[in-house]
């Protein structure tokens, strides 16, 4: 009987032993952090997604910490959406994953910049947040990091209707969600033009205002428009920037000239050619709209308006590029900052 014990702790021991070394042949570690960009904007939604290595990967716990902004999911997910803070600065991510008592750490720096929004199109986020819409109910397509002329990893938007005998505009929409954008604001972007339909092509850039909360019934800002002829030549007329006044009790709307109808003194825009056009309303309310660094216009005809009207600051509801059909475009390099400088150019 003795001896029957002594060979069942034998075997006891002996499979304790196979255990505890199979638990000790477990492996993990964490190879890669990753994720899309190198600088994020404030409040920006990070999509973040750790590389593991393990002989065990359907037992890998995951905990995800940062020293700034938050998660929306914190624990046990391999991939991660990081919510930047809403102060600049340079801040940690951290991931760990385990296995009982096994772990491995990776952390990751996120520069975050003091920026409301910017978007250079070469970190392979699909579409980057705009929408299209066409009222024709063509089909469009668009590509992603074409080289153009002395450039590189630019969006190239292909906008070539599935109809060729289409009229109906391209709108290309950037939604504000992130939060308000209000005055003051400065946006700036890179465009360029492949091909136009005909000369007279015409090609608008609209910001759109919500509707006041407070005196909601006095006329408000709705938009600003700046229509261009981008492709037109000689006197004729290829550029105009107007703002939009809406009276709600009347239910009509009145249109007043920033800049009146004229032919552009910066010319016309040649095909392949790649340029820079920004639109801005600063601290004290005086709109500027800029192409390549030279200022098209200075206005105080908004500030005039806000100062009649009072009514709660002006929230930017989109951004709309208004494009005809069979037009083929790039965009790069679209920033908006808020803090109350003017864009000219690309900032540092």
């Amino acid at each position: 009987m003795n001896a029957l014990k002594y060979i069942n702790s034998i075997v006891l021991c002996t499979i304790l032993l196979v255990i505890s070394s199979c638990k000790d042949d477990v492996q993990i570690d964490i190879v890669t952090l990753s994720k899309y960009g190198q600088q994020f904007y404030l409040g920006e939604k990070v999509v973040m997604w750790a590389g593991v290595e393990t002989n065990d990967l359907k037992n890998v716990q995951y905990h995800w910490e940062c020293d700034g902004g938050s998660f929306l999911v914190p624990d046990n997910v391999f991939e991660n959406t990081w919510v930047a803070p809403n102060v600049a600065g340079i801040y940690t991510v951290k991931v760990t994953a385990k296995i009982g008592d096994k772990s491995s750490v990776r952390e990751s720096k996120m520069n975050v910049i003091n920026y409301y929004l910017f978007e250079n199109f070469d970190n392979g986020k699909n579409n980057a947040g705009f929408i299209y819409y066409n009222a024709a109910k063509a089909s469009y397509s668009m590509n992603d990091s074409i080289t153009f002329p002395n450039k590189q990893n630019l969006w190239k938007i292909m906008l070539t209707s599935s109809n060729p005998t289409s009229t109906g505009a391209i709108y290309y929409i950037y939604p504000f969600t992130k939060g308000n954008l209000q005055i003051p604001f400065s946006m700036l972007f890179n465009m360029g033009f492949e091909t136009f339909p005909n000369i007279l092509a015409n090609v608008q850039q609209r910001i759109v205002f919500n509707t006041p909360l407070i005196n909601k019934e006095k006329p408000y800002l709705k938009e600003i428009n700046w229509s261009m002829l981008p492709a037109a030549t000689g006197t004729t007329k290829n550029l105009k920037i107007r703002m939009l006044v809406y009276t709600p009790t009347t239910n009509t709307s009145t249109w007043t000239d920033l800049l009146s109808d004229r032919v552009s003194p910066l010319g016309s825009m040649a095909l392949n050619s790649y340029e820079d056009f920004s639109m801005s309303i600063g601290i004290d309310s005086i709109f500027h709209a800029f192409r390549n660094g030279t200022e098209v216009v200075s206005s105080d005809k908004i500030r005039t308006h806000l100062r009649a009207t009072p009514y709660d600051n002006p929230v930017c509801s989109q951004l709309y590029f208004i494009l005809p059909p069979n037009t083929n475009t790039w965009f790069d390099n679209f920033y908006i900052l808020n803090d109350g400088s003017i864009l000219t150019a690309k900032p540092n």
